[in-house]
């Protein structure tokens, strides 16, 4: 539900599964969870803030220490009048 608090997004990272994916893969430093609840919650906020958004996915997101890429994002806005 929103509005996403950071432990609320730190706990759905906790339940992405497999999770030892975040410990570092073929020899990578592990990636930095509280990264990528940050995204979420401002993922979750700009969907809060802009109620005709419909759907957002963003697949892959590649995170790693100090900073994650977004790869590719999809939006869908909503035909109907959410204001109402």
């Amino acid at each position: 539900a929103l509005p996403l608090s950071l432990a609320d997004a730190e706990d759905m990272v906790r339940q992405i599964q497999p999770n030892t994916i975040f410990d570092g893969l073929r020899h990578l430093p592990p990636a930095n969870r509280t990264l990528l609840a940050e995204l979420i919650v401002k993922v979750a906020g700009l969907a809060l803030a802009h109620p005709r958004i419909a759907e957002i996915d963003l697949n892959p997101i590649i995170v790693r220490q100090d900073s994650y890429d977004v790869v590719d994002a999809r939006m869908v806005l909503s035909t109907r009048n959410q204001s109402a």
